[in-house]
C-alpha cells in the first residue's frame, strides 16, 4: 500500500474537524516523492501535505518507507505512529480511535482518555441501512464529505505536481515554523535511509485556493485558466451514465 490520502487519512480529518476546524482548508501544497526504491509505483511512498485553515495549520505526514536503511522500523512522532497531535500552547494531545493521551510541554502524561477502536461505527451504519432512516446515523453523510474532500484537495495537488528542488519545496510551505520543523523531520527520515533528493526528487504540488463555503477550486497556485480546469475536472471526477453528477 503506498501513502496517497485514503480513508485512514480520513478518519484523522474527522477527529481533527471536531475540535473546530469547520468546512474545507483555504489551500493544500502537497510534497510526495515517487519510487524512492525505484518500484513501479504510480502512488508516492511518502506524501507531505499541508492544509491552510484560518486559524491553524494542520499538516499531514504519510509515510511508508521504514526510518532506517534495511530495516523495518517505522517512524513516529511524539510516540505516535498512526494518529494525530494536537498541539496547544501548554502541551499537545496525541491518539486515535483508540484512546488517546494530553502531555505538558515537558512530555508529562497530564490525562488519558479512552477510546473503542472503532468498533461503533460499522453497527450504526448496518443499524441506518435497516431502519433507511438518515437521522439513525451519529453524524450526517454531509460531514463525511467535507472530510472526504480534504483528502482529495491533497491528492489533487499531487496529481497536478511537477518536480521541485528543495529550495522551492521549502517556499512553497508556507510561514509556519511548525511546518518547517515537520518538513526537515521528512528529509532527515528520507536521507537517513539513503534516498538521493536530487536523482528522486520531491513531486512539488501547487496551492490549491478554495472557497470553504461553496468547496469550489478558485485558484492553482498562481497557474492559467488551463490548470485551474484541470484541478476541477480532477475534484469533479468522472462517473458512468445514468450514475452522474448534476451540473
Amino acid at each position: 500500500m503506498k501513502s496517497t490520502l485514503t480513508p485512514s487519512n480520513l478518519n484523522r480529518r474527522d477527529f481533527l474537524r471536531a475540535t473546530g476546524l469547520t468546512g474545507l482548508a483555504i489551500a493544500a501544497p502537497s510534497l510526495n516523492v515517487l519510487g524512492a526504491y525505484n518500484d513501479a509505483a504510480q502512488t508516492p511512498n511518502t506524501q507531505f501535505t499541508v492544509l491552510e485553515y484560518s486559524t491553524l495549520p494542520v499538516i499531514i505526514e504519510n509515510r511508508n518507507l521504514s526510518m532506517e536503511k534495511d530495516a523495518v522500523v517505522m517512524d513516529q512522532f511524539r510516540r505516535t505512529r498512526e494518529g494525530f497531535v494536537l498541539q496547544y500552547e501548554g502541551g499537545y494531545f496525541a491518539g486515535l480511535r483508540a484512546g488517546g493521551v494530553v502531555f505538558d510541554t515537558s512530555g508529562k502524561d497530564i490525562q488519558r482518555f479512552r477510546g473503542d477502536g472503532g468498533a461503533a461505527h460499522a453497527p450504526n451504519f448496518i443499524k441506518a441501512l435497516r431502519s433507511r432512516r438518515a437521522e439513525d446515523l451519529n453524524a450526517p453523510i454531509a460531514e463525511g464529505h467535507v472530510s472526504s474532500a480534504v483528502c482529495h484537495l491533497g491528492n489533487l495537488s499531487y496529481r497536478l505536481a511537477q518536480p521541485g528542488k528543495l529550495s522551492a519545496c521549502r517556499d512553497a510551505m508556507g510561514k509556519h515554523s511548525q511546518v518547517t520543523e515537520a518538513f526537515t523531520r521528512l528529509i532527515q527520515s528520507l536521507e537517513g535511509i539513503g534516498v538521493d533528493l536530487d536523482k528522486t526528487p520531491f513531486a512539488l504540488g501547487p496551492w490549491l485556493d478554495t472557497d470553504p463555503a461553496s468547496g469550489q477550486i478558485t485558484g492553482v497556485g498562481g497557474s492559467d485558466a488551463a490548470i485551474l480546469a484541470q484541478a476541477r475536472r480532477l475534484a469533479r471526477g468522472s462517473h458512468r451514465p445514468p450514475y452522474v453528477l448534476p451540473a
